[in-house]
């Protein structure tokens, strides 16, 4: 896929210097940067983020997977119907 990036012209510099050393094309030393960036332990130990709760006026019934499917299946007979 691509895309354009807006880089530093020394770090543009930096990355060719690298790939010309290590007889690699700027794509092949981007993509094993990234993906070396991505599997690094920094990006796992972020702390999530949480959606806000919803609020309700009305209640909202707690239902068992059980009650959840017999309430799909009555959907998708009326679908049929």
């Amino acid at each position: 896929m691509r895309t354009t990036l807006d880089l530093p012209d020394q770090l543009l510099l930096r990355a060719k210097t690298v790939a010309l050393q290590r007889r690699i094309t700027l794509k092949t030393l981007f993509t094993e940067a990234l993906e070396n960036a991505l599997d690094s332990s920094e990006f796992d130990t972020r702390p999530r983020l949480e959606a806000p709760p919803i609020r309700s006026r009305d209640p909202i019934p707690a239902l068992t997977n059980e009650q959840m499917e017999e309430i799909l299946q009555a959907e998708e007979i009326k679908k049929a119907l």
